[in-house]
């Protein structure tokens, strides 16, 4: 049975899911990662993307996820 809790969580029997809000990925909560890098992110999907990106060496759209401040 799927139950809205409000449009940024959804839950079922199975868990809660978050879209947008926290703690979701795509939650703006700026974040740098002082261990590895000194590379600062405007959420946790940024970052994700951004490693994908340098994983394939795709660096054109490296560069574009880190110039845009939307998650999506």
């Amino acid at each position: 049975m799927t139950m809205n809790v409000d449009e940024k969580f959804y839950e079922n029997d199975e868990g809660l899911y978050f879209k947008s809000g926290y703690p979701s990925q795509w939650y703006i909560a700026p974040i740098i990662m002082e261990e590895l890098e000194q590379t600062k992110y405007n959420c946790c999907e940024q970052r994700m993307m951004y490693m994908k990106a340098l994983a394939f060496k795709d660096y054109e759209t490296a560069d574009l996820i880190m110039k845009t401040q939307d998650p999506k």
